[in-house]
């Protein structure tokens, strides 16, 4: 997550320079998200939804296998989600310090399956620095911790920020270079006027639409081209040999494992080049087009809508993707028609304050939380965040068992009027408690945690620690020297829910999840 913002948005100015081209409306588009990725600080919003017409593709898709009526209302459930999508809105600070809300605009789905509650809708915090990521929903009390900083005490952190600091430089460099050499131009580009913009903020300002269309034979060109130059061009060896000499700085160990030379780079280049022409002319664009209808896709059209204000700074971008697909062999309920709508928003250029991270005695590290599960408390039971790391905190243990027999009855079961039993002392050892017995008072012992429990053979009780007791569904059994008890003795009393995965034969194999 760390290198998301940094390098996430680099190859997206990388990409759309290539598709500006380098004359009249294509120039400003280059030249907006370049200056843009110059001067990463920024307030952001961006919305990505199915605008689907044939809204119910998935309900088609779920009739095919004859679907219960629940999975039927998941689907429509899933599909508004869709629909209304998904809102990410924040800030970026600098090219290492990010903050970000993922909104889920339409959260039913969560809320039925009680992962969500309350009054606002289901969303996600992130907050990002070069050493840690921040990360809370509204319903939890602290934010979840975890380090980004390398494992390694050989990596001086100065250092490494340099590091980073370096590799965003080169970075941005290497895009304006590049971006001023290659241009490609392209069939529908459309300067669409002036336009008024109304920010997230609020506020108005007015850009200059510029409008692009690509189809599937064009998008093939378009990458021929891209990646023939890219193979071609000594400054993407040079950029490439800059970055592994970086890195090398900054871990010497890696010197031995990243001998790259210039000359290794040139022969290594020259021979993707070769495969990329010959490539290009065994599968030209006009074939690869054809071969896609062939194969059911009947429409295909990437648009890519920008608006650009007077500062030849983007504060707006819409990317449309919309398709039509018909199996050919008549599997799908007929044609499907999907469209794919991703709405951003930048403002607030060189204007964004410094991000507030919480103080350690708001978060909890998820590497206490694995040790102590009782931290989880700082993180709603309601919320789906909660739900996320109980999963991610739970151990699983197998048992095998086999029917009970007069040998060696430490791992077999038995049933005993629709009752199954387990051996107490090997399934209580396997689920990570400790078991004794005490001669005296005949009473065996299991602890796990802060928790102990006595019983014994013949009685239905579990004595706790604190003087009060409690009922297993039927009493404790003696059987060949071994002390047998409901399964459910095991949930109920140690947290380990069970499940039989496989019984094949007479033989069990049970499998128990440790959450807390």
């Amino acid at each position: 997550m760390r290198h998301y913002k940094q390098w996430g948005l680099a190859f997206l100015v990388l990409i759309l320079t290539l598709l500006s081209g380098c004359s009249g409306d294509a120039l400003t588009l280059r030249n907006a998200f370049v200056k843009a990725a110059s001067q990463p600080n920024y307030d952001f919003q961006s919305t990505i939804r199915m605008t689907s017409k044939d809204a119910d593709i998935m309900l088609k898709l779920a009739h095919m296998r004859k679907p219960t009526d629940k999975e039927l209302q998941d689907a429509e459930e899933f599909l508004k989600t869709m629909r209304e999508g998904i809102t990410l809105k924040g800030s970026q600070y600098d090219r290492q310090h990010a903050s970000m809300t993922m909104t889920l605009n339409h959260d039913s789905l969560l809320r039925k399956e009680k992962l969500w509650t309350g009054d606002q809708n289901a969303s996600l915090t992130v907050l990002l620095s070069p050493k840690a990521a921040y990360v809370k929903t509204p319903l939890d009390s602290k934010y979840l911790f975890a380090s980004l900083a390398p494992q390694t005490s050989e990596i001086n952190p100065e250092a490494l920020a340099e590091f980073q600091k370096r590799m965003n430089e080169l970075t941005v460099a290497f895009i304006q270079e590049y971006s001023e050499k290659h241009s490609y131009n392209l069939p529908h580009i459309q300067n669409k006027g002036n336009v008024s913009v109304t920010l997230p903020n609020g506020q108005s300002t007015t850009a200059s639409h510029i409008s692009v269309t690509l189809n599937i034979e064009e998008l093939t060109a378009l990458f021929y081209s891209i990646a023939k130059d890219a193979a071609d061009d000594p400054k993407v060896r040079t950029f490439l040999l800059n970055i592994v000499q970086e890195m090398n700085k900054i871990d010497p160990s890696l010197a031995s494992k990243n001998d790259i030379s210039e000359d290794i780079l040139a022969q290594n280049f020259a021979e993707a080049l070769k495969e990329i022409k010959q490539m290009e002319k065994q599968y030209p664009p006009k074939k690869v087009a054809e071969m896609a209808r062939e194969q059911g896709l009947q429409s295909f059209s990437l648009t890519l809508d920008y608006f650009v204000d007077a500062n030849n700074l983007p504060v707006r971008s819409i990317g449309k993707l919309d398709f039509m697909f018909k199996d050919k062999d008549g599997t799908l309920p007929g044609a499907i028609q999907l469209n794919v709508e991703i709405d951003e928003y930048m403002w607030n250029f060189g204007k964004v304050t410094p991000i507030v991270y919480p103080a350690n005695t708001e978060t909890v590290n998820f590497e206490d939380l694995t040790k102590n599960h009782k931290l989880l408390s700082a993180f709603h039971p309601q919320g789906f965040l909660h739900a996320i790391l109980k999963d991610a905190i739970s151990e699983t243990k197998h048992l095998y068992v086999t029917p009970l027999s007069s040998v060696d009855s430490s791992n077999h079961y038995y049933y005993e009027n629709k009752q199954l039993y387990l051996p107490l002392r090997y399934t209580a050892e396997t689920v990570n408690a400790e078991v004794n017995f005490d001669p005296v008072s005949q009473l065996v012992m299991i602890k796990k945690g802060d928790h102990t429990y006595k019983i014994k053979a013949g009685s239905k009780q579990v004595l706790k620690e604190d003087g009060t007791s409690a009922s297993m569904p039927a009493a404790a059994s003696e059987k060949n020297d071994s002390l047998y008890v409901p399964a459910s003795f095991f949930e109920t009393f140690l947290d380990a829910p069970y499940s039989i995965t496989d019984d094949t034969g007479n033989d069990l194999l049970l499998t128990f999840t440790l959450n807390m």
